[in-house]
């Protein structure tokens, strides 16, 4: 295989709009988000909350909306509405302040201030709009994003509708994420994907034939490793 390399900052530079998931991209939530799952699930035991930590690993990018009544079904709680509302609210709480005290990925803020002096930067994640409206202004990024989308639209309605009201390119976008369902949402459109390679997720870069990056900080390179066959 080839291996080549570019400047993170220059490889991004080239394109108009920027589509950024959020957790295990901006910040590094991911394991996080499980503990706070864990948290909001603990009364039903080891077994249990160990299940959901795993699907929830194995599921990124997957919305809450989806996660919660699927964990319910694994307990003895009877679900109903109103059960499905408490356990979100009980998680969106346990989950907002572990996110915004978590470490950033390094470089990533910096990027994305960066990136917006000559992009639109947009956020796409599986966390609730409330939600990540109150993380964003509390480390002090919203500003630096052209738009947000948060769980309430599905990840690839989202790429689609961008597009529909764009008159640029198809290789004027790209999408960065670190989970299979952004990859889908980037390539069922057809836009450019990078992928944020974290500790479970190169795999997606070989099946995907994707470049990837570890970190934003100034001096990464890209990575074509699995991109090109010599």
């Amino acid at each position: 295989m080839i291996t080549h390399e570019n400047n993170i900052q220059n490889y991004l530079i080239k394109y108009k709009t920027i589509f950024w998931d959020f957790d295990g991209v901006i910040k590094d939530s991911v394991l996080i988000k499980g503990e706070a799952y864990k948290k909001t699930f603990k009364k039903f035991g080891f077994n249990t909350t160990n299940k959901i930590m795993m699907h929830h690993l194995d599921n990124g990018g997957v919305s809450r909306f989806k996660k919660i009544p699927l964990y319910l079904s694994w307990t003895d709680e009877i679900i109903t509405k109103e059960k499905i509302s408490l356990y979100l609210e009980e998680f969106s709480n346990n989950s907002i302040n572990l996110v915004i005290d978590c470490k950033p990925i390094p470089g990533a803020f910096e990027m994305v201030k960066f990136l917006s002096l000559n992009s639109l930067n947009i956020l796409v994640t599986a966390t609730p709009e409330k939600d990540i409206d109150k993380i964003l202004n509390k480390i002090s990024l919203k500003n630096y994003f052209h738009k947000i989308y948060g769980a309430e639209m599905d990840k690839y309605a989202v790429v689609k509708e961008v597009l529909s009201n764009s008159s640029n390119k198809i290789n004027d976008f790209i999408f960065i994420g670190d989970s299979e369902i952004d990859v889908k949402a980037a390539i069922s459109n057809k836009v450019p994907f990078l992928l944020k390679v974290g500790k479970d997720n190169l795999e997606l870069a070989k099946d995907y034939k994707l470049p990837f990056i570890r970190n934003f900080k100034s001096n990464t390179k890209v990575d074509f490793s699995f991109t090109e066959v010599d």
